[in-house]
């Protein structure tokens, strides 16, 4: 759920980036970035030691 989460408000941050008259490459790149962070951790958080999958 917070993945999902995480995907949908950098998608939101690049709207509101791109409509504030900022390049649309530079605010897919930023949110690009959020999400792969965000995949990240919590593929990361899956195989810290005391959780149960």
């Amino acid at each position: 759920m917070g993945l999902i989460l995480t995907i949908m408000g950098a998608l939101v941050l690049w709207i509101v980036i791109w409509s504030l008259g900022h390049s649309g490459l530079d605010a897919a790149f930023l949110s690009l970035a959020i999400i792969v962070v965000g995949t990240a951790v919590r593929l990361l958080v899956t195989r810290l030691p005391g959780r149960r999958s």
